[in-house]
């Protein structure tokens, strides 16, 4: 925690904090909670990416999916969970939220990733190869 430990007094923190306030109409504690934890891309207005940055990250991820929300894992090799959350997720947005995961993930050169994608009544496995950094940059928050 910088200085006296206010998360606010972190740039990365303000941003997402700044972010969320921006795009969230409704906010709920568990929002504000995430915003502490792992990676966070903004996919368009309404739908958010957040992904873990180590084990213990990615398992408390879990502890924070809801209804609504699709859950994401590599299946194949080692990489970051993540939560996409909230709002309209057409096949695009799934796609593009799993190029930046497979980024993320230990892979081989331009070699594809499978990712299991879970909402809460159905699971699905897509192949995704890794994002452009230059895009998964853009995305950042």
């Amino acid at each position: 925690q910088p200085a006296g430990g206010c998360l606010l007094t972190d740039p990365g923190f303000s941003r997402r904090l700044k972010d969320l306030l921006v795009n969230r109409r409704e906010l709920e504690l568990d929002d504000v909670q995430l915003l502490k934890l792992g990676r966070h891309f903004r996919l368009s207005n309404e739908v958010k990416l957040i992904l873990g940055r180590n084990y213990e990250e990615n398992q408390r991820l879990v502890t924070f999916v809801k209804r609504g929300d699709f859950f994401l894992e590599p299946l194949d090799t080692p990489g970051p969970n993540g939560i996409l959350r909230p709002g309209m997720v057409a096949g695009g947005l799934l796609e593009l939220a799993g190029r930046i995961l497979a980024r993320y993930c230990d892979r081989e050169t331009n070699g594809e990733i499978r990712i299991v994608i879970r909402d809460s009544k159905e699971s699905k496995i897509i192949r995704c190869s890794a994002g452009e950094e230059e895009i998964v940059e853009r995305l950042r928050i």
